[in-house]
């Protein structure tokens, strides 16, 4: 085999073999704490039973009787529930797909790095990090849609910088593609179509006089929301036939269309600026998802690395089409605070999460570009090159203080990580004990934690989320609150008997409920509970 043909295999298997090997560490991590399956995270389990019941009972819905909208995490579910059939296990579908979407990132991430910097240490290095970093590797077993969506936002980073780099047309239709996928995830994901656009308006130079350049940019932005909407189409369509409505508002989202529509047009302009305003400064303080922005050397690798690509691609042209990773890091906060107002703030983690790839690959590039922009500026000033031994002492020590980051990072989170997800599961498995003690008579239950009952419990429910309770919507008020003239109302239509709380909202939700009834257990733990609150029999 030629010598050059095995390098391009190992520099492809080897951060694939690496990303494996902490994968079984993990679940290795995983079995010796003991946890059980009804300890994953919420989200998880409400993905894990809508594929259940779609392979089931041919039902989009987390229960057979009650078909659900196609709001979120609709393209994971689907993909579930098809390597659910194959497998005969949604969780082993999810933790499956979870890896391959993982190492499918990794390897378009390769191929990233090496359009941004084909120097074979910085691909090596920007790889280690992406893999010993918390995210691509913890989210691969978390059972949620985020693999998913990191894979295609960085498929379609990758070829929105081929055509800006002239291997693809400018705006290519797979990158509208990619995020069009993304809207089966999140409808937030728009946001990364427009900061495409947005960065190749600002990276196209004219073409002539009357500038066809941004021109054509401009009018490929345009076919790009069509695309986009097409791909909206289906979800639209189902919303209409199940709500009446193209897209509910659900609870949390503080603006609807209803509250806007007797606005006048520079009070509604500037009550969602206002709000978006407030939750601007939480999106970019911690850049929710992203592990490596979340401590203070992290995010300076980070923002190291985006200027330090501003400042090359001030002169070097083939720079310039890496700006995105700045774009990223400066416009997704920005537009997602535009759109939260009115759906909500629960997906911010998983958009600005999907990105986390790209800034892992900035922050690498800052660690090897610099001593190279150092020299091309040391030979301005005097004449000769500094000693190459410069450079190898930079990367050691700048590029070992970043992995030794990610490695502090990753115990960190996998510490804490196994340790809520034990007090979860404890705590879960005692509720259901209860639940199923006959202490309560249970034949339907009102909860906000609709992934774990469903998953757990076979008993009808009415899901405070408002996702897979649908007709629940028309009791969110304006404010994005719940009414609580509302619920009493369901409470007194549905007859459920229990009410089971633990999600962020359990205390508010709480207090919707009759003041004078006595809990009947309240299990917590850090930063867990579930609590059960028989409702009374004289409202049945």
């Amino acid at each position: 085999m030629h010598r050059w043909s095995f390098q391009r295999i190992v520099l492809w298997l080897a951060p694939v073999l690496l990303l494996l090997g902490v994968l079984c560490a993990l679940l290795l991590a995983r079995r010796a704490a003991g946890v059980s399956a009804t300890a994953a995270e919420e989200r998880a389990l409400a993905d894990w039973s809508v594929a259940r019941t779609l392979v089931t009972d041919h039902v989009y819905g987390l229960q057979a009787s009650t078909p659900a909208p196609l709001l979120k995490d609709s393209l994971w579910r689907i993909l579930l529930a098809v390597a659910g059939w194959f497998t005969g296990s949604v969780q082993a579908a999810a933790w499956l797909l979870g890896a391959l979407c993982a190492a499918g990132t990794l390897l378009v991430l390769l191929a990233l790095a090496r359009r941004l910097f084909p120097f074979p240490p910085f691909i090596y290095f920007a790889a280690a990090l992406a893999v010993i970093m918390p995210g691509l590797a913890t989210q691969a077993l978390s059972g949620t849609s985020i693999p998913l969506a990191m894979l295609l936002a960085t498929a379609a980073a990758l070829a929105h910088v081929d055509g800006l780099q002239g291997r693809r047309r400018i705006l290519p239709a797979w990158a509208a593609v990619f995020v069009g996928l993304l809207l089966w995830i999140r409808v937030e994901f728009a946001v990364l179509w427009l900061i495409f656009w947005v960065h190749a308006l600002c990276m196209m130079k004219p073409a002539g006089a009357k500038g066809e350049g941004r021109r054509v940019a401009a009018v490929r932005g345009l076919s790009g929301l069509f695309v986009l909407a097409l791909f909206m189409l289906p979800l639209v369509a189902r919303n209409v036939r199940l709500l009446e409505v193209p897209w509910p508002q659900m609870p949390g989202a503080a603006l609807s269309a209803q509250a806007l529509a007797g606005l006048a047009p520079a009070r509604m302009i500037g009550r969602s600026l206002a709000l978006a305003w407030d939750v601007l400064p939480g999106l970019f303080a911690s850049a929710s998802g992203v592990p490596l922005l979340q401590n203070g050397l992290g995010r300076l690798y980070v923002w190291f690395g985006v200027i330090l690509l501003g400042v090359l691609a001030g002169w070097r042209v083939g720079d310039r089409a890496h700006t995105l990773a700045l774009f990223d890091v400066v416009l997704a906060p920005v537009f997602l605070a535009l759109v939260i107002p009115f759906l909500g703030m629960d997906s911010a983690t998983t958009v600005l999460g999907a990105l986390g790839p790209m800034f892992t690959l900035a922050a690498a590039f800052g660690i090897f570009r610099a001593p190279f922009l150092a020299e091309q500026l040391y030979r301005k000033w005097k004449e000769g090159l500094p000693e190459a031994e410069g450079f190898v002492i930079w990367w050691a020590l700048a590029g070992g203080v970043l992995l030794l980051v990610a490695v502090l990072s990753m115990g960190r989170f996998t510490s804490r990580s196994m340790r809520e997800m034990a007090d979860r599961g404890r705590v879960r498995e005692s509720a259901s004990r209860l639940l199923l003690s006959g202490r309560i008579p249970v034949r339907s239950a009102v909860t906000d934690l609709p992934g774990w009952m469903a998953f757990a419990h076979d008993l009808p429910i009415l899901d405070l989320t408002g996702e897979f309770s649908p007709g629940l919507l028309t009791y969110v008020g304006e404010d994005g609150q719940w009414s609580r003239e509302g619920l009493d109302r369901v409470r007194q239509e549905q007859k459920p008997d229990v009410a089971v709380l633990g999600g962020p909202d359990a205390e508010f939700l709480d207090s919707l409920l009759p003041e004078t009834l006595e809990r009947i257990v309240k299990e917590s733990a850090p930063s867990q509970q579930v609590i059960l609150v028989p409702l009374p029999s004289s409202d049945r």
